[in-house]
């Protein structure tokens, strides 16, 4: 089905009005028969508030986890070349910032990241297309599961390190089948947003939910300073529990699909013209009557494909913006080695270098949660800019500013100018959260679970290649050594460049730009 965008963004009101009624009747889940009143604002800040307190608990277990298990990867390869080095990680032996030490390790994180990617490229589409006939809750929750026993195994293969070599992580990552990773998780939460938010809100809810993922990183620096001080292990298992304590929230998420459905569904009865008039599309009672779970599964998985290519056909706008969201995962792979980095070319320990983590989420919180709201507000009401062109410029400027950013990192010569450089590369943060609302603008609401796991499957693409790339770069900068230290971010300025082309070459199709006009 295709509706105007401009007879979407008029029906917000009535839709309200409708879905109140709609509370009070028994199809609906989402509230229970105790609200026949239950407004939809009140819905949507529920799920918003959901949405935070997820992310919140994950990326801070994720945060946690990240400088330990770092730590004591290097200490596990350390020991191999050198027998003799002591068992505590803390110690911070100079040979263990040896060249051979940190390209082993540099090697280990980057195809680490790459065989994290597969369960997200093969499942990220399947995933989506179970998300828009199932719902969004069961595959966030299956996600989250995945999530989980990868930090399990994770664990468990540094703990045993005489029993499980450290290429032994690789193969833990196939345990994201479940769920189809992280990206997908990430697709799901945006998509639930997308659900319940209207098309000139999403911008500033997306800002709010990157907003949200850099509160805890900037907690997760210090958190794991301390924690490392009295032992890498309790960064390491209080991350996972952190994680457990995310998977627990998922499952009081309520099921947002059926305000998408019950949307379609009155877009469709005021515009009957516009209501798809193949009738072999869908299933009607008898069919489901007659066909068993399988081939109601099997049909629905060839139309929904059917649908994958034809969106991105009739879409080519919208994809082509989209590769600008690879470029942007390639260049931003390297603050994934970012401690690593900083430990080897400043002398830094890990509990100092995670502080970096604390710097960098600081300035981007500052951007995402005051800055770019407030000039989103200039942009709309004092220039009067419609929210796309809006997304759009501020994108481009983004991009600039992000890849200049890499380039300062890239020839900082000391831990004061790296935290300075950091402010800046921050200060090009709104780039991805902008063009994933840009796009999401773009298309047709029933399409926007297609949308995102679309781009959950380029960011898999993006991280794919970008392990190996960086941490090849890495290990060649340190081989080299003095300026070249810096050549993983020039390689990522170089990356975010090819991405900030994309958005400025990306023309809005005169017809989105005059429906948001009405």
């Amino acid at each position: 089905m295709r509706y105007d965008q401009s007879s979407r963004d008029s029906s917000d009101d009535e839709d309200d009005a409708i879905l109140n009624n709609r509370y009070a009747t028994a199809e609906t889940p989402l509230l229970g028969r105790d609200s026949p009143k239950e407004p939809r604002s009140l819905y949507k800040q529920n799920v918003i508030i959901l949405i935070f307190a997820f992310l919140f608990l994950a990326e801070l277990g994720n945060g946690v986890f990240i400088a330990p298990s770092t730590a004591v990867m290097e200490n596990i390869i350390c020991r191999n070349y050198y027998p003799e080095v002591s068992h505590n990680i803390m110690a911070n032996d100079p040979r263990c910032k040896q060249d051979n030490v940190q390209g082993t390790l540099a090697n280990i994180k980057g195809w680490m990241a790459t065989f994290e990617c597969i369960p997200g490229i093969l499942m990220a589409v399947p995933y989506g297309i179970m998300s828009d006939s199932w719902g969004r809750k069961p595959v966030l929750v299956l996600s989250v599961l995945g999530l989980v026993l990868v930090f399990v195994w994770n664990c468990i293969v540094l703990y045993l390190p005489n029993i499980f070599p450290l290429w032994a992580l690789w193969p833990g990552a196939f345990l994201y089948l479940i769920g189809g990773s992280a990206s997908v998780m990430s697709a799901m939460l945006y998509t639930m947003a997308a659900d319940v938010t209207p098309v000139n809100e999403r911008a500033v809810v997306f800002m709010q939910i990157q907003s949200w993922f850099l509160v805890a990183e900037m907690v997760s620096g210090p958190l794991a300073s301390i924690l490392m001080r009295r032992s890498p292990w309790l960064g390491i298992l209080g991350g996972t529990g952190l994680i457990v304590a995310a998977f627990l929230v998922t499952l009081v998420f309520p099921e947002t699909l059926d305000i998408q459905r019950l949307k379609d569904r009155q877009e469709a009865a005021r515009h009957p013209s516009l209501a798809p008039s193949d009738t072999n599309d869908t299933l009607t009672e008898s069919d489901v009557v007659k066909k068993s779970k399988l081939q109601q599964l099997w049909a629905t998985t060839k139309k929904d494909t059917r649908e994958i290519y034809d969106f991105v056909l009739s879409n080519q706008r919208t994809t082509y913006l989209l590769t600008s969201l690879v470029f942007v995962v390639l260049g931003k792979f390297v603050l994934e080695l970012l401690l690593q980095y900083a430990t080897k070319r400043y002398g830094w320990t890990y509990d100092k270098a995670a502080i970096l983590i604390t710097v960098r989420s600081a300035s981007t919180l500052l951007l995402l949660a005051v800055i770019l709201p407030g000039i989103s507000w200039v942009c709309v009401h004092t220039f009067k800019m419609s929210s796309m062109a809006k997304d759009l410029w501020l994108s481009r400027i983004s991009g600039i500013v992000q890849t200049l950013g890499a380039l300062l990192v890239a020839f900082s010569v000391s831990g004061t100018m790296l935290m300075v450089s950091l402010v800046v590369f921050a200060a090009g943060g709104g780039l991805t959260p902008l063009v994933r609302s840009l796009a999401n603008a773009l298309v047709e609401e029933h399409h926007v679970g297609i949308l995102n796991s679309l781009i959950s499957f380029l960011d898999n693409i993006g991280m794919m290649i970008a392990g190996p790339i960086l941490a090849k770069a890495l290990k060649i900068g340190f081989h080299w050594g003095g300026m070249w230290d810096g050549l993983p971010f020039m390689v990522s300025a170089f990356l975010f460049s090819i991405s900030t082309a994309v958005v400025w070459t990306f023309r809005i199709p005169k017809r989105r730009l005059s429906e948001q006009s009405v």
